[in-house]
């Protein structure tokens, strides 16, 4: 019974263990709004910061975010005033300007709530308590109730301060320090006696402050002053005055000062780092005011990192170090995820109507951005200029600034500059498009004025001027229509006119609206919306003056047009929270009045603008946290959430469920945390990427969240090289050796702790050195923590870089480890070429260049006659024909010998299609070239793995054992990219998926992607694929070929170029742009082809 017994609790604690150990999927995105409050543990590892109502913990030494946790929302502005995590990181404590919390960390689970107002909290130094400032007393609360166990009544009369306070508690002395704007407190514990009260208020407000323990030494500011104080006997010891008015002052191990200050009249701001004792200056450094985006945000929070001369601090949203040994200033935990709160703020100004079924937006990397409507991803970005207007068919934007910078959205590039005119006020005045983009129209709000800027002269002139000056104002998004609205005595009156004719063509008093707080055109048409104080919503008509159509929405704050899906008669406005920048709910009526439903934001994270796609049934709205929202209106379920990376159209959707897609780079700026560990997304890629999730889950596909509760440690894993010694002073932070044999022997070790070995994968210059590696340990039952493989590898001639990788049983992989060999084979010239300017903004990747006397293996597959006469294709042989013709002669540019095997129609069968493979991984060496080409049928199996379909599978459906018999299955494509040496690897595959239902259709193609790439990431080489979402007859008379084929082609042919020079990117590049839009134009469906490339970039041609 005893043993039972034993078992049980024994098994009782390892499941409480599994699911303590929770493993989190992690964005990068850093905090959307300024920081407020930091905190830094005692060991220096780990940091907090809280911002507006986000809590974030971070690995200091790992540089990233670890875990977020939401704080409780509420439509009242409140600001944090202290911050504070347990020794063992299991408690959180925020005390903001409405009241103190505990969290139990990171579950988030609410321990303490004291409301009712705060002005500083500190967590004991037994964590038993919270010490927690209430007017003038000190409250004790107890961590697991939140109950008072003691008060200190009335110890800080005369001391109440309504910025927040800092207490310092000193557990060997046993006493309190509070320090707040009119001075501070030095509290006995033990009987509660006040060992002194020093009140400033005669000196002035303390506007930062800051304490030595050690030395007893408060360290304070007074608007341009800096003084030190004795804490116990209230002497003055030292003051001093500086150019500008102090933003912080912080100690330094005790025997330093750290002061921020904005110094105007050099445009820049300092820091200075002063002794403490005498206020001399050892050190003092500038920085333009470009880099400090807000002054009342900037280093108002800062905190010391133990033992280090680290002193980190706020820049607004940013983190950032100031090392105080040299006085440099660098980023901490760098997010590349972008943020739209320019497209918000800009919104009064030059933010107009689109079209249904859109969504266009700037981001804060002064991004043009915009959304396929049919895959509901990210399609295209541009860089652009600051506040910029579209014009209406969306070709062009104008920035507004000192001048004005119109942009092509197709390139990114400025085309032309204008002037502003003369009394023209860039940040108040109002800027559109007129029809035909000939002329940007600008409307004065403080004069009435209306005129037109010619595009192509620059010249400006009046057209205009309204009945007197204006705030309110819109304009249609043809820019046919303006609108403004002037107050007399009585109402507010609308003067409506048309801009093709110069004319005012209705006007007149708005009388159900006593106090209009905007006005806005609805989308592509000529009907506008007037929205009251109160709620009244008023729609009218430019071109009916009588239509007319009056309703109240009931609502606490004030109300926004968010949205609106004029196909649909759907209307979205939102509440603005107080002091915040977006609505916090959504309300949805349609346009007669009707309500339907309300969406309320979810974890703080605001709406600010709603677009509607797939008729009416998904929104997508960006919000205050950097991400992009989807929701299923229909259901009113919440799908999961886009980021967008800065300067890139590089994107990430992240599900409920812990589940992603993503595009190629997108994806890397994923990963894991577990036990406050990250660990890298590659360790379970396989588990949690989905593609094409938001379309399936809006067609009703359901997912589970990743059963990942007993994973355990990663694997790691070494790379050695038995050569000679490491040189330290190469560009790239790796072990880097020289070598003049052309051959290195590696020996890759591996260690699982607690569970065993499963893969060892290896890779050289991104490729796969092989895949016969599974299963290495000969007696399985001994399954050893460790292992080592050697190997002896050939190397190019300059940079040779190594990448190792080991897998568990669990199939969770270890962070790689990396070396680089350089090969002098003497007058040979390096195996990499400068950085190739990439077809998409925001990419910059190396392109390897191919050896000129090395040989090109292509394979190229081209199937119309099939056994099974209903499965033959029309255009399969024709396209691989072109193909390989194309190829062959594009080789020539950059390699001297090509080696073709052409199988069509009755040769294409599992035998000839894999002797031809097994030909290729017998002949071919590490400096060749790889392409494989396939054109032919594709399907999913029910084992869900991809398999190309050769001429002999009698059928596409419920041929699972004859797919396996005759079919090549993705895994065999797998070890073949392995087993072929040659270094640079391409697959094309223009394979298709049977008829079906949509949804089962959609899904199949989703598995397609998945397999291709798991296949590309595992042997580091190069794919593209068409979607597999469609049947191949995507084929068409008019083309003599399929889509995907052409666009390939004319993308081989020259169209693809960048700089003379057509690389695999830019293939893919081409062909992600191009299909859509011709399979669109033939058959009014668009098809995307999936493309993943995990090797080096390498060119196919060069132009002359």
């Amino acid at each position: 019974m005893n043993r039972k017994f034993l078992q049980l609790f024994i098994l009782l604690f390892i499941i409480n263990s599994l699911s303590a150990q929770d493993v989190k999927l992690v964005v990068p995105q850093g905090h959307a709004k300024h920081v407020e409050q930091l905190f830094v543990t005692p060991d220096g590892r780990y940091l907090a910061s809280v911002a507006y109502k986000t809590a974030i913990v971070w690995d200091r030494q790992a540089d990233k975010k670890l875990y977020e946790l939401t704080l409780p929302t509420s439509m009242v502005e409140v600001s944090n005033v202290s911050l504070g995590l347990s020794k063992n990181l299991d408690k959180l404590m925020v005390c903001t300007t409405y009241g103190a919390y505990l969290y139990s960390f990171p579950e988030g689970k609410e321990l303490v709530r004291e409301e009712g107002g705060s002005k500083g909290a500190l967590l004991s130094a037994g964590e038993k308590f919270i010490y927690n400032i209430d007017d003038s007393n000190i409250e004790l609360l107890d961590v697991t109730n939140g109950r008072s166990v003691r008060s200190f009544n009335n110890v800080l009369e005369g001391l109440q301060y309504g910025k927040g306070s800092k207490m310092y508690e000193d557990h060997a002395k046993n006493e309190l320090v509070v320090i707040t704007g009119r001075g501070w407190l030095v509290l006995d514990l033990g009987s509660g006696i006040t060992r002194l009260k020093k009140n400033t208020t005669d000196i002035g407000e303390l506007s930062s402050f800051s304490y030595d323990p050690a030395e007893g030494v408060l360290v304070a500011a007074i608007d341009a002053e800096l003084l030190t104080f004795n804490i116990y006997s209230g002497k003055l010891l030292k003051r001093k005055s500086f150019a500008g008015n102090i933003l912080s002052a912080t100690v330094i191990n005790g025997k330093e000062i750290a002061i921020f200050y904005p110094d105007f009249k050099n445009h820049s701001f300092r820091t200075d780092i002063l002794n403490i004792r005498d206020l001399s200056l050892k050190k003092s450094v500038s920085r333009p005011e470009s880099e400090v985006p807000e002054l009342i945000f900037y280093a108002n929070c800062t905190a010391q990192i133990p033992g280090k001369p680290l002193l980190l601090f706020n820049n607004n949203n940013q983190l950032e170090y100031l090392n105080t040994d040299d006085g440099s200033i660098q980023k901490a935990f760098s997010s590349r995820v972008t943020d739209y709160k320019q497209f918000y703020y800009m919104s009064s100004i030059n933010q107009h109507p689109v079209t249904d079924s859109t969504l266009s937006l700037e981001t804060d990397d002064n991004g043009n951005r915009s959304f396929s409507p049919e895959t509901f991803r990210p399609e295209s970005f541009s860089p652009g200029p600051e506040r910029p207007i579209w014009s209406p068919d969306g070709r062009f934007t104008a920035g507004i600034g000192d001048k004005i910078t119109l942009t092509d959205n197709s390139t990114g590039k400025v085309i032309r500059t204008l002037p502003l005119p003369a009394g023209i006020i860039k940040d108040e005045d109002y800027f559109f498009f007129g029809p035909d983009n000939n002329i940007i129209i600008y409307a004065s709000r403080g004069t009435g004025s209306v005129g037109g800027i010619n595009i192509q002269t620059g010249l400006a002139s009046k057209y205009f001027s309204t009945p007197a000056s204006f705030f309110l104002c819109t304009a249609s998004l043809d820019g046919k229509y303006f609108i403004c609205l002037n107050s007399d005595n009585d109402y507010y009156n609308r003067s409506v006119y048309d801009l093709s004719s110069m004319k005012l063509v209705n006007s007149g008093p708005i009388k159900t609206i006593p106090n209009p707080q905007s006005i806005e055109f609805l989308n592509g048409s000529h009907d506008y919306v007037v929205i009251g104080q109160k709620g009244e919503v008023c729609i009218y008509s430019v071109t009916e003056h009588e239509k007319e159509t009056n309703f109240t929405i009931p609502n606490y704050n004030q109300l926004r047009l968010i949205g609106c899906d004029l196909s649909n008669d759907l209307l979205a406005f939102g509440e603005t929270a107080l002091y915040q920048e977006a609505t916090y709910n959504l309300k949805f009526y349609h346009r007669d009045g009707t309500f339907i439903k309300t969406i309320d934001s979810r974890e703080n994270a605001y709406f600010m603008k709603a677009a509607f796609f797939s008729g009416g049934k998904l929104m997508l709205a960006p919000t205050t946290k950097k991400g992009i929202e989807a929701w299923n209106l229909q259901t009113g379920e919440y799908l999961g959430t886009y980021y967008l990376f800065a300067n890139s159209n590089e994107y990430l959707f992240i599900t409920p469920e812990g589940l992603f897609d993503g595009s190629m780079d997108g994806m890397k700026e994923l990963y894991l945390v577990k036990d406050f560990k990250p660990i890298p997304l590659d360790n379970l890629f396989e588990t949690y990427y989905t593609p094409d999730i938001l379309r399936r889950k809006l067609n009703g596909e359901k997912f589970s969240p990743p059963d990942i509760s007993g994973l355990a440690t990663p694997p790691s894993v070494r790379i050695s090289y038995e050569a000679a010694q490491r040189n330290l002073e190469v560009e790239y932070d790796l072990p880097t050796y020289h070598n003049t044999t052309g051959t290195a022997v590696l020996t890759v070790s591996a260690t699982a702790p607690g569970n065993s070995i499963q893969e060892l994968r290896l890779f050289h210059n991104g490729k796969i050195v092989n895949l016969a590696t599974r299963n290495l340990v000969v007696d399985e039952d001994q399954k050893p923590e460790s292992i080592s493989k050697k190997y002896t590898l050939d190397l190019l001639p300059g940079m040779n870089t190594f990448r190792a990788v080991a897998l568990n049983v669990q199939r969770t992989e270890s962070r790689p480890d990396e070396i680089s060999v350089i090969y002098d084979a003497g007058n040979t010239s390096p195996d990499d070429t400068p950085a190739n300017p990439a077809a998409t903004p925001g990419k910059n990747t190396t392109v390897s260049a191919i050896d000129r006397n090395a040989t090109l293996y292509l394979v190229v597959i081209g199937i119309n006659e099939y056994q099974n006469k209903k499965m033959c294709l029309n255009y399969a042989r024709a396209d691989a024909t072109a193909f390989k013709e194309e190829m062959e002669k594009d080789a020539v540019s950059v390699i001297a010998n090509t080696r073709t095997s052409f199988i069509t129609d009755a040769e294409a069968n599992q035998h000839g299609i894999e002797s031809a493979m097994d030909e290729i991984s017998k002949k071919a060496k590490p400096e060749d070239v790889f392409v494989f080409y396939y054109a032919g049928h594709g399907v999913i199996g029910k084992d869900q793995e991809f398999y190309l379909v050769p001429n002999d599978v009698s059928d596409l459906h419920n041929v699972q054992a004859e797919l396996e018999q005759k079919g090549i299955a993705a895994r065999i494509l797998q070890q073949y990219a392995g087993d072929i040496r040659a270094q640079k690897q391409l697959f094309i595959l223009d394979a298709c998926q049977s008829a079906g239902a949509f949804s089962e259709m959609m899904t199949a193609s989703a598995n397609q992607q998945k397999n291709i790439a798991v296949v590309a990431r595992t042997t580091g080489t190069h794919w593209i694929a068409a979607s597999g979402a469609q049947q191949y007859a995507n084929e068409f008379s008019q083309l003599g070929h399929g889509v995907f084929t052409y666009v390939l082609l004319q993308a081989m042919q020259g169209s693809a170029a960048v700089n003379k020079l057509i690389t695999v990117n830019n293939l893919k590049d081409y062909l992600q742009k191009e299909v859509p839009s011709l399979m669109k134009k033939y058959s009014g469906t668009q098809q995307f082809p999936a493309s993943y490339g995990f090797g080096n970039d390498f060119p196919v041609e060069k132009l002359n």
